[in-house]
């Protein structure tokens, strides 16, 4: 779970911090591995759940989504999922980054 909090912190990072690109998100391997790792935990929430993580970085999950609700992305981070166009990560704007739980996400 602190591996968690600390995945979803580098990805997203709160909007009172400044943020920075994280070097380790030029690589499209080290994104995916913690994209899946945010959607497995999003799979052990309960549907209407909001979880607050390191930074007050906070997600809900909604039906088969959880929705991250503030915090600014990585650059890299939504550079790849703007390109790639996954269908079980996105992000929507500018910061709105989302993920499907893992066994409905094809």
């Amino acid at each position: 779970m602190i591996r968690t909090a600390f995945s979803i912190a580098s990805i997203l990072i709160a909007t009172t911090a400044v943020a920075d690109s994280d070097p380790k998100y030029t690589d499209p391997n080290v994104i995916l591995d913690d994209l899946m790792e945010l959607a497995e935990t999003c799979e052990g929430m309960s549907d209407g759940q909001t979880n607050e993580e390191i930074f007050g970085i906070m997600y809900t999950r909604m039906g088969d989504t959880c929705q991250f609700q503030n915090g600014e992305l990585d650059d890299h981070v939504r550079d790849f999922l703007q390109d790639q166009k996954l269908d079980w990560a996105g992000v929507d704007g500018k910061d709105g980054l989302w993920v499907k739980l893992p066994e409905l996400a094809d």
